[in-house]
């Protein structure tokens, strides 16, 4: 419904494109919230791809993008003719992939204290070889900052960096009136060692995970799971929106 009335397209156009991008029948029926952020910035870039803009101005349009998603909006955008594509981003390789041209914020010791957008033809490569110092764009930029977190203190009850503060087992998660899990039968351990990353494509449930961490949310048989995590953990939360 949302790309049908802020597109013009007929339904066969918009279901093709949903299609495409392979939102389920159960996605098109829901409504925008129940999205994850990756599946609403699908969302957009259907809308973007079925109105036929004359500019494609795009800013950091692979926030959120699993990998699949981010290789199919490239193919997309390098086989336009006829568009001309502006993208806003600090996803280099992206960047690389997608650009004929850079246009970049610069300072020069003739401007004075001014910044001037300069154009360059090529590459993200191609400007680089023409400005060595913006070869930070590829690389972990250096800084001087010195940071390190606190100490937080022992746990009570934490003996060794390998003892667990976090299980979870046969945990699952079922959205609101969705008729299959999320996430279904989770084990995961976690110590004071640990260093976990969660990978998985969009809608998977990574988010979901994290917030039945932080005790945002809870599984969905309480009854058949273990949710265990030390009564005196402290936990920093950075949300993705």
């Amino acid at each position: 419904k949302f790309l049908l009335e802020t597109t013009g397209k007929s339904a066969e156009k918009c279901n093709a494109m949903l299609d495409e991008l392979k939102f389920t029948q159960a996605m098109m029926d829901g409504t925008i919230g129940e999205l994850s952020g990756g599946w609403q910035m699908k969302l957009r870039l259907a809308k973007a791809v079925l109105v036929d803009a004359d500019i494609l101005l795009m800013d950091e349009p692979t926030n959120h993008l699993d990998t699949g998603t981010v290789q199919w909006l490239e193919r997309y955008l390098q086989q336009l003719t006829d568009t001309t594509v502006i993208c806003v981003s600090h996803d280099t390789p992206f960047v690389e992939n997608i650009c004929t041209d850079v246009i970049h914020y610069e300072s020069r010791a003739a401007w004075g204290p001014h910044r001037k957008l300069v154009h360059y033809t090529g590459t993200m490569s191609a400007f680089v070889e023409k400005q060595p110092q913006a070869k930070h764009y590829f690389e972990l930029a250096t800084t001087d900052l010195l940071f390190k977190f606190p100490e937080p203190g022992r746990l009570e009850g934490i003996r060794t960096s390998t003892q667990k503060f976090l299980e979870m087992e046969n945990v699952n998660y079922r959205y609101p009136g969705a008729a299959v899990d999320t996430l279904t039968n989770v084990n995961l351990k976690m110590s004071l060692s640990s260093r976990v990353a969660i990978l998985g494509a969009n809608g998977a449930g990574k988010t979901t995970l994290v917030k039945m961490l932080v005790g945002d949310t809870g599984p969905s048989n309480p009854d058949d799971c273990k949710l265990y995590i030390h009564h005196n953990l402290r936990v920093a939360y950075v949300a993705q929106h």
